[in-house]
C-alpha cells in the first residue's frame, strides 16, 4: 500500500510548522533554568497549525497530540489510523535555546507506524520515511535527498545520550555498552533520527515518561533505515492511541547488529537505567 500522499502532507506541515516554530523561537527569551516539563505558548500554537490541517486534509484519522488541544481530536482508539503529533519535541532545548527541537509526527496504520518525519528547524535537518520505501534525509549543504543506513558497527561505538543526563550517568551509559561517544541532544526523535542516519549506533530510551508522540516517527526512521526498534525486553512495540503503547518499559533503538548485546546487557542488569 502506497502512502505518498500522506508522506508528502507530512512534510509539508513539518516544514510549514517549523517556519512558525523558528519565529516564535527567535521571540522567546531565553530560559537558562528550564524544567524537563515545561511547556511553551510555542507548543500550542505549532500544535493547532499541525492539527488544523489534519483535520481539513483528513477528517477520518484520529489524532494523538501532545498538548491539550482547542478543538476536538477525532479519537484515535477509534479509527484504523490516528496521526501522533509531537509539536516541539525537546521543548528544554527550545526554551534554554539551544536549538535541539523537532517538530515530528507520524501517521500509524495497524498499530505500527507507516509514515513519519522528524524536523530540525535551527539545524534545517530533515529526515523522513515511509512503510517500504527507505529513509531519507534533506541535510544542510547537501545537494538533494540521501538515502538513509544504519551504521555497520559490530559493536556500540557510540551511543544517543538525553542531555538531561548528568556527566557521570553517561559516563557509566558507555561504559556499561563499551562505547566511545555520546551524542546529547534533548529531543527523543532526534535521538533517533541519528540512529537511522548512521551518526550513532544505539540509543536507550530510558525514561519512563516517553509517550508515543516521543518516539513513533523516529521509531519507522529507524526501520526503514535498516535497524531495529524494541522496548527494553525485546518485545515489539505496538501503537494502539492510548499515549502510552510502551507501558513504561523505555525503547531501546539500534543498528540491528548490536541490539542482542544490548539487550542482553540490560537483562543482565549491567546498565544503569533511569
Amino acid at each position: 500500500m502506497s502512502y505518498r500522499h500522506e508522506l508528502d502532507l507530512a512534510l509539508d506541515l513539518a516544514l510549514t510548522a517549523g517556519e512558525e516554530a523558528l519565529r516564535l523561537y527567535a521571540e522567546l527569551p531565553e530560559i537558562p533554568d528550564a524544567p524537563a516539563d515545561i511547556t511553551t505558548a510555542a507548543d500550542h500554537a505549532v500544535q493547532d497549525l499541525l492539527v488544523g490541517r489534519l483535520l481539513r486534509e483528513l477528517p477520518d484519522d484520529g489524532i494523538l497530540a501532545e498538548e491539550a488541544s482547542r478543538v476536538a481530536l477525532p479519537p484515535p482508539a477509534e479509527r484504523r489510523r490516528h496521526w501522533t503529533i509531537d509539536p516541539i519535541d525537546g521543548t528544554r532545548g527550545f526554551a534554554r535555546k539551544n536549538g535541539e527541537f523537532a517538530i515530528q509526527l507520524a501517521l500509524v496504520d495497524g498499530a505500527s507506524p507507516v509514515v513519519a518525519v522528524v524536523y530540525e528547524p535551527a539545524a534545517r535537518r530533515l529526515t523522513w520515511a515511509a512503510r517500504g520505501e527507505g529513509c531519507w534525509a534533506r541535510l544542510p549543504g547537501s545537494s538533494g535527498p540521501t538515502h538513509c543506513r544504519v551504521s555497520v558497527a559490530q559493536r556500540p561505538g557510540a551511543l544517543a545520550v538525553s542531555r538531561s543526563r548528568r556527566s557521570r550517568e553517561i559516563a557509566a551509559l558507555l561504559t556499561a555498552f563499551g562505547a566511545q561517544r555520546a551524542a546529547v541532544t534533548y529531543s527523543a526523535g532526534i535521538k533517533l533520527a541519528l540512529v537511522a542516519r548512521g551518526e550513532v549506533d544505539l540509543y536507550l530510551g530510558d525514561y519512563l515518561g516517553l509517550k508515543d508522540w516521543d518516539v513513533a516517527p523516529g521509531h519507522l526512521l529507524v526501520e526503514e533505515a535498516g535497524g531495529r526498534v524494541s522496548d527494553v525486553d525485546g518485545a515489539a512495540i505496538r501503537y494502539d492511541g492510548s499515549a502510552r503503547s510502551l507501558r513504561g518499559r523505555g525503547l531501546l533503538a539500534s543498528n540491528g547488529t548490536v541490539h542482542p548485546g544490548a539487550l542482553a546487557a540490560l537483562g543482565a542488569g549491567a546498565v544503569p537505567i533511569g
